[in-house]
């Protein structure tokens, strides 16, 4: 096996490859409006704004190493470290929040048969677990797009656009839904998600990943 990364060939009595390193990043405090750092936020800057968003790492070091594995390695066991956090993490941001479902990010039936298994929805039926919640296929992807984690930020942005339609407006009107998605980085997949559940009448919408990436500003500082 080689490291989706760097190319390096792994050795079968290890997971990773030597470019991660085994550090694990809590992410700082978030905006749950437009989903970056508070010394960050972006409010009212134009860019994507959240109903309430909320992530549990840093999408670096060993994050980073069980992210990739489970969505190009196919080790789904991978998903089961995620589970308790994401769903701790839930917990102590929104403690009054009431959802009447979880639900995930979809891939296209043609992407899905690719890998075999759509991450995203691993990881929401580990959370729905946790948190004794149902869990409901809400959302489909109505066209192919390029990958996300190909393209740069503005090309991300555009990308996704209008991609995704419930799949029964009668499941999500008057309902408050927890999304469930492995990484933000720009934001623009989760928030075509977030507004397509808003467009069949969803009362609310609570977004939930794993990681945070971070993004590189114009004036070199990291933000979220």
């Amino acid at each position: 096996m080689r490291c989706t990364i760097c190319g390096e060939i792994v050795p079968l009595d290890r997971d990773y490859c030597s470019c991660f390193s085994e550090t694990i990043e809590e992410a700082p405090p978030i905006c749950e409006k437009c989903a970056t750092g508070i010394e960050k936020c972006r409010c009212g800057e134009g860019g994507f704004i959240f109903s309430h968003f909320t992530s549990v790492f840093v999408y670096d070091g060993l994050v980073k190493a069980k992210i990739h594995n489970l969505k190009f390695n196919s080790k789904k066991r991978e998903a089961d470290f995620f589970f308790e956090p994401m769903a701790e993490k839930f917990k102590s941001r929104f403690p009054e929040a009431e959802i009447d479902t979880v639900t995930f990010v979809p891939m296209t039936k043609k992407r899905q048969k690719q890998r075999g298994f759509n991450q995203s929805e691993l990881l929401a039926k580990g959370v729905a677990k946790e948190l004794s919640l149902p869990i409901l296929p809400l959302l489909f992807k109505k066209h192919e797009t390029e990958a996300q984690h190909s393209l740069g930020e503005k090309e991300r942005r555009e990308n996704i656009k209008n991609a995704f339609e419930a799949i029964n407006k009668g499941e999500v009107e008057g309902k408050t839904v927890l999304l469930i998605d492995d990484i933000k980085t720009t934001g623009a997949t989760l928030f075509w998600s977030q507004n397509a559940l808003f467009d069949a009448g969803a009362k609310d919408v609570f977004t939930l990943t794993a990681a945070v990436s971070r993004l590189s500003a114009a004036d070199d500082d990291l933000i979220f």
